[in-house]
């Protein structure tokens, strides 16, 4: 057993010692740029609209429990943030120009060693899940401070809390029924986990 306990604690660092990255995809003329990149489970997605007409962003297939989107990318409506929360193969279109050849992909790989909701229920107690009135982020092993910040499907920030002592608490009381992120940022370091709002 303690063998088993020191595997998963080093898996842990070598997994924790990896930064979340931000990956910009511009919508430039009829193409995204870039259109196939390949990035790991806690990253981030950013599309931009750079040029040319109004453009999509539009999920076409997606991994099982993965959040579809479908957002806006003009002038005005200029940046889309999307968090994958599930491993796997994305593609997307860009709904008006699809038949034109805008389109992209993207794979999102698992940590090396172990499964992203590993990683977070080691470190973190998420509850209750589903939430209705107060979501609380329980940190299991360290009491520095984490900055957590709750997402809708479309990469929204909805609330944001600090660990207080080891525990943020985050009143989800106005959000409607559905699913949500939570997204942990600790020392560097980038942690998403599912969550539902029900009541």
């Amino acid at each position: 057993m303690k063998q088993k306990l020191f595997l998963l604690a080093a898996m842990l660092l070598t997994v924790g010692a990896a930064k979340a990255a931000t990956v910009t995809i511009s919508a430039a003329g009829l193409v995204f740029n870039p259109a196939n990149v390949t990035i790991t489970l806690g990253d981030t997605l950013k599309f931009v609209y750079a040029s040319g007409m109004d453009h999509t962003t539009t999920s076409t297939t997606i991994p099982s429990g993965a959040a579809p989107w479908n957002a806006p990318l003009t002038p005005s409506s200029n940046t889309f943030i999307y968090v994958p929360s599930v491993a796997g193969n994305y593609a997307y279109v860009c709904t008006p120009h699809a038949s034109l050849g805008m389109v992209g992909t993207f794979t999102v790989n698992a940590p090396a060693g172990i499964a992203d909701r590993e990683i977070v229920s080691a470190l973190f107690d998420i509850y209750p899940n589903p939430a209705s009135n107060v979501l609380q982020v329980a940190q299991k092993s360290t009491t520095r401070p984490a900055i957590v910040t709750v997402t809708d499907v479309n990469g929204r920030q909805l609330l944001q809390a600090t660990t207080n002592g080891g525990t943020a608490r985050l009143d989800v009381s106005a959000l409607v029924k559905g699913l949500y992120f939570v997204n942990i940022n600790q020392d560097g370091k980038h942690y998403v986990s599912k969550f539902t709002v029900d009541r």
